[in-house]
């Protein structure tokens, strides 16, 4: 995350629509904190990683990986943003995913 670590949140949607992590579970405590969450995703389809920075100027970076392997299935720079904005990303049933923020 930024400097401004108190400005940015994220949240994880599922296919339905349904927030599985949300921003209040995703507070930074600290100037560029770097956060590892570990979640099963058993739905079939299109996710989206929600990215939210009050000030409007983006602010943090992540990916999304398979758990255990090389592939990452979607990343973000810090510079790649602003305001909101949403990461959509497609997973598979049962695969477990890891989002990075940096």
């Amino acid at each position: 995350v930024d400097m401004y670590y108190y400005e940015t949140q994220w949240e994880l949607e599922d296919p339905d629509g349904v927030i599985i992590i949300g921003r209040e579970e995703n507070v930074f405590t600290d100037s560029y904190q770097c956060i590892t969450v570990t979640e099963t995703l058993s739905k079939v389809g299109m996710y989206n990683i929600n990215l939210y920075d009050q000030f409007g100027d983006g602010g943090i970076s992540g990916n999304i990986k398979i758990s255990n392997t090389i592939i990452t299935l979607i990343s973000w720079g810090e510079d790649d943003w602003n305001g909101n904005t949403s990461y959509p990303f497609y997973i598979s049933p049962d695969v477990e995913t890891i989002p990075e923020e940096e």
